[in-house]
């Protein structure tokens, strides 16, 4: 019996894409610029440098690769916890309004997405106002998309529809308290942006927003991982089907040779017959069991067989 091996690509492995891709960015670029002794990058106006300085230099392919991996991971985690709660596989509310939560959730997620992918290209080092400017997109675009999953995810506590809510409860809260934290360090941010004394603080703020925006991505996980237990049965219920076809509700179809050959074996043997033997029984081989049975069911006998002069002749099933 052959043995079918599938490959299970697990939903909640999704987000983890973008977290370790964000993850090792931010510190190979804080590692590098520590081992260096904090060197004086040209972007820099004072001692601590921002995440966008150390892009800036010889570091920016993988700065870019990074921002690149973690945008597309973050939008293609919404999109999938959006489509799978379309689908049935995860918790939903079956309610228009909040699909549209969801809607614009992933259109806030794509926008960051571009934000972050743009401003990785356009470095502070050679493009310093296109850099602030698509680094503004960035973080609104974070901050929307948190603020309708907080509420998508609210409206589906409050429905009685949703019964297990052990995952969602965990992100929901997790969610919320990530999402207070990261508003309240970029208005402290932005502050420090627009303070020329405080240059310094912002840096070490922004490294800060950087790394929790990695228990963000996380909370998705958490969404997530419900759905791998629900796809894995139906992939058992898919691989016990094509092991044993009769779970399927279809029995096993006989061997090529052996149709053929009871085929052939079956039809009746007319050229030694001697002549005058109308009317009489013909014994014709009984067919093997095989032949006799399409999906399980036995096929329907012939009762008659007209003889050659017309007469209703009995044949043996």
């Amino acid at each position: 019996m052959l043995q079918h091996r599938y490959f299970h690509v697990h939903p909640s492995w999704v987000p983890v894409v973008p977290i370790v891709a964000w993850f090792i960015t931010l510190w190979v670029l804080l590692g590098v610029w520590l081992a260096q002794g904090r060197p004086q990058y040209p972007s820099m106006e004072e001692s601590i440098a921002y995440i966008s300085d150390c892009g800036a230099t010889y570091l920016k392919p993988l700065f870019v690769v990074g921002c690149i991996i973690t945008g597309i991971g973050f939008f293609a985690t919404l999109l999938v916890d959006g489509l799978l709660r379309r689908a049935g596989i995860l918790e939903r509310t079956g309610r228009r309004k909040v699909r549209w939560l969801s809607y614009l959730s992933i259109a806030s997620a794509f926008v960051g997405c571009l934000g972050l992918i743009l401003l990785s290209g356009f470095d502070t080092l050679r493009y310093p106002h296109e850099h602030h400017a698509f680094l503004a997109v960035f973080m609104v675009g974070v901050i929307l998309s948190a603020i309708f999953t907080i509420a998508e995810y609210a409206a589906l506590m409050r429905s009685p529809n949703v019964h297990n809510t052990r995952w969602l409860t965990l992100s929901f809260y997790g969610k919320i308290l990530v999402f207070v934290l990261e508003l309240a360090l970029a208005i402290a941010f932005g502050v420090c942006l627009n303070n020329g004394h405080l240059y310094n603080p912002g840096a070490i703020i922004e490294w800060i927003v950087a790394f929790v925006f990695e228990f963000y991505l996380v909370t998705f996980w958490a969404d997530l991982h419900p759905a791998n237990a629900v796809l894995h049965e139906r992939d058992g219920d898919v691989e016990a089907r094509m092991v044993d076809p009769s779970m399927a509700g279809t029995a096993p179809r006989a061997p090529k040779g052996a149709r053929s050959g009871a085929t052939s074996s079956a039809q009746p043997q007319m050229s030694n017959a001697p002549k005058g033997t109308a009317g009489m029984v013909l014994n014709v081989p009984r067919a093997p069991a095989a032949a006799v049975r399409t999906n399980g069911a036995p096929r329907a006998p012939m009762f008659t067989r007209p003889a050659r002069k017309g007469a209703a002749v009995p044949v043996q099933a």
